[in-house]
């Protein structure tokens, strides 16, 4: 076996990273489009926001098929169609003269998310990685960031010197790039005659143990349906994501109203992103070293203080300090569903459940940016929603403390019951 074949996990970690980079990148910074949509539609923000609120409860249902479409059709095949999809749904909304065309294309474009987003990109990571999966999938989730800050400066450049018409029809561009990249792609290593990396060894070194028989095998998702703490755990990720979500899509807009330009506005947004990089990279490691659990926790303290800073920052450094802590906050809505299902519930019904929670991202993303932006259309700013927000994220540590305790509580019994002859 050649050195290339040999290492081929790691040019699918790199196709990835690419796509999460401009794809995921590109989500990260659709809220810079806010304003001079709403504008040049002629619509209030909050109308404008039914449009995201449609491309994410299609995201929603779509999150719920990726096992299934996945499987049937392959992450290869199934991925450059939507890629496709992608760029021609983008292009309507570049050629959109009103709000009913935009919102009958999102909602179309949020179909492509689940498999294009983090959901698919876990699935796919799972396949080719046995060990590290955190790190990785910490290294390839952090590209969002990156490519939501790279893209936010291009994409507001190119609105301010064109057009957003035409800042749309370029990423319709990327998209068509992505396609022909992913064309690349193999759906599992055992079509090029590997092992998922860490399950197995090379020729002629000793062979190692499949990772999965040392790990606790869990629960079956039957009996994850009559588990109080499964439900649990579905509320505390959609709460999670509702809270933290909503004072990031709102985050432009919200410098703006306070004095800020579009470019500073932006500035702000940049930082975040760069932040939620190196936060997505940080979590995934110290996950494999001290636990999802402990990292939650961290993840969802940090949240609160950032929030709590944005809703009234005193000057652009306590606004800087506030997006930066909120790039941590917002692992809940990537990386924490994912890294905690296994320690949680065991590896048994990791396919079956991976998909529930992370569609329970999408439906607190999906009503997120309405209720910021229909906070701002009556209370006149986005100030008092940052501050519900960050007591929300108060109540969910202790949500998550309770969900801790009650699955290691069933963990055990369920040990103690296989030990018995």
């Amino acid at each position: 076996m050649n050195r290339f074949k040999r290492n081929y996990h790691w040019i699918i970690a790199s196709i990835m990273f690419i796509e999460m980079l401009l794809f995921g990148g590109y989500l990260n910074c659709i809220n810079i489009f806010t304003v001079p949509m709403s504008e040049a539609l002629g619509i209030s923000r909050s109308s404008y926001s039914l449009s995201q609120l449609l491309r994410n409860c299609a995201c929603f249902f779509g999150t719920l098929l990726v096992g299934i479409t996945c499987q049937r059709f392959g992450y290869r095949k199934i991925s450059i169609l939507f890629l496709i999809l992608g760029a021609g749904t983008i292009v309507a909304v570049g050629l959109s003269q009103s709000l009913a065309v935009t919102c009958i294309a999102y909602g179309i474009f949020g179909l492509t998310m689940g498999v294009l987003g983090t959901t698919g990109a876990v699935r796919f990571i799972k396949d080719w990685f046995h060990k590290y999966q955190g790190t990785v999938l910490g290294i390839v989730t952090m590209a969002t960031g990156f490519g939501g800050s790279i893209l936010s400066k291009i994409l507001t450049g190119i609105t301010t010197r064109y057009s957003w018409r035409h800042a749309h029809f370029f990423v319709a561009g990327l998209f068509l790039c992505l396609a022909l990249l992913f064309l690349f792609l193999r759906n599992h290593p055992e079509d090029l005659g590997l092992h998922p990396y860490g399950l197995g060894s090379p020729p002629g070194k000793k062979q190692t143990a499949d990772p999965t028989h040392t790990q606790w095998a869990g629960h079956s998702f039957q009996e994850l349906l009559r588990m109080p703490q499964f439900y649990l755990m579905a509320a505390c990720i959609f709460l999670g994501c509702l809270s933290v979500y909503l004072s990031f899509c709102v985050i432009v807009p919200h410098f703006q109203d306070r004095g800020y330009s579009a470019d500073e506005a932006t500035n702000f947004h940049s930082v975040l992103l760069i932040s939620l990089s190196f936060a997505k990279l940080f979590g995934g490691w110290l996950s494999d070293k001290i636990g999802a659990k402990k990292v939650t926790i961290l993840t969802m303290i940090l949240a609160v203080c950032g929030q709590w800073l944005l809703a009234d920052p005193s000057g652009s450094v306590a606004g800087y300090l506030g997006v930066i802590m909120l790039s941590v906050g917002l692992l809940v809505t990537s990386i924490t569903a994912p890294l905690l299902t296994t320690p949680l519930f065991g590896y048994r019904a990791f396919g079956s459940i991976t998909g529930i929670f992370m569609a329970m991202i999408s439906l607190g993303s999906m009503l997120s940016a309405p209720l910021g932006n229909l906070a701002h259309d009556y209370l006149g700013s986005y100030t008092p929603a940052f501050r519900v927000a960050a007591v929300v994220d108060v109540v969910l540590i202790a949500m998550f403390l309770l969900l801790f305790y009650l699955c290691e509580k069933a963990k055990q019994k369920q040990l103690a019951e296989e030990k018995q002859p």
